[in-house]
């Protein structure tokens, strides 16, 4: 798989649904889904790393912004910024984007 360093590192430690969801896609299209999973599993990390739940919102509360910066083409996080270069992320719904941190 061609994929950028932050989605494989993200994704050798995922579930085997996930590796495998991206395995038996589309050539062209493996890159962009790591992507998207990475980003994923990177929010849903909150839950395992924070214990005080302030933090956790904070941390979500900055997902949310990230998400809204990706959308207007400007992501900071590396996971994101990978996800803008590879998709046109604006013909996405950005709701379900959102829906991920709502979620969390």
């Amino acid at each position: 798989m061609n994929l950028s360093d932050p989605a494989r590192l993200k994704l050798s430690a995922a579930p085997y649904d996930f590796r495998f969801a991206v395995l038996f896609t589309h050539r062209g299209q493996r890159p962009a889904l790591a992507a998207l999973f990475a980003m994923y599993l990177e929010i849903r990390e909150v839950l395992t790393e924070c214990r005080d739940a302030e933090v956790a919102r904070a941390k979500l509360g900055w997902w949310q912004e990230e998400i809204g910066r990706l959308f207007e083409q400007r992501p900071r996080h590396p996971l994101s910024q990978n996800l803008a270069r590879l998709t046109e992320v604006r013909a996405l719904p950005m709701q379900h984007f959102l829906e991920i941190t709502e979620g969390t």
